[in-house]
């Protein structure tokens, strides 16, 4: 699976954000409409990044009032709980587990909640725009009914800076 990273929320349901809140605003997702319940965007962190240093990975999902998410289920349950599938290159790879927010006591999610997700550029990367893509999957519920399992592409676009041995050379 050299390529891909793999982060299923299954795993993690309990632990808060493990970093410090970000001072650059979550990234703009649509306003979830009942017949579209849920929108979702991301986005990196810092805005150039250089090789061989840490990213973030934010992902903003935006879920219509009324409707919930599941954060995690019982391999019994026909629920399919939130995950994310990031598709990347040998140059991103994943430093950590995702950092979901603390789904609420029935397990769910609901309103605005940001993903977190530390990614390591690696120092082979090569200057210029990049992009990485993530699969979004959920099943939206609400009072009366749970959708069919939804999944959104999401994409991130990222200029990498010069190399800071270039930087230095050029002086």
């Amino acid at each position: 699976m050299r390529g891909q990273l793999i982060c299923c929320l299954l795993l993690f349901t309990t632990a808060g954000p493990a970093t410090s809140p970000s001072t650059k605003p979550a990234p703009k997702a649509e306003i979830p409409t009942p017949d579209r319940p849920v929108t979702a965007a991301i986005s990196i962190e810092p805005d150039a990044p250089r090789p061989d240093s840490d990213v973030e990975l934010r992902i903003l999902v935006r879920i219509a009032p009324g409707h919930w998410l599941y954060a995690h289920t019982d391999s019994k349950s026909p629920f399919t709980p939130i995950r994310f599938k990031i598709k990347s290159s040998p140059t991103v790879r994943e430093t950590g587990a995702v950092e979901p927010p603390t789904p609420d006591s029935r397990g769910h999610f609901t309103g605005d909640v940001e993903f977190r997700q530390r990614l390591h550029l690696s120092p082979n990367i090569t200057p210029g725009k990049h992009a990485l893509t993530c699969e979004l999957t959920y099943q939206a519920c609400n009072p009366d009914l749970c959708w069919p399992p939804q999944t959104i592409q999401l994409k991130a676009e990222f200029e990498i800076s010069a190399h800071p041995q270039n930087e230095r050379n050029s002086r």
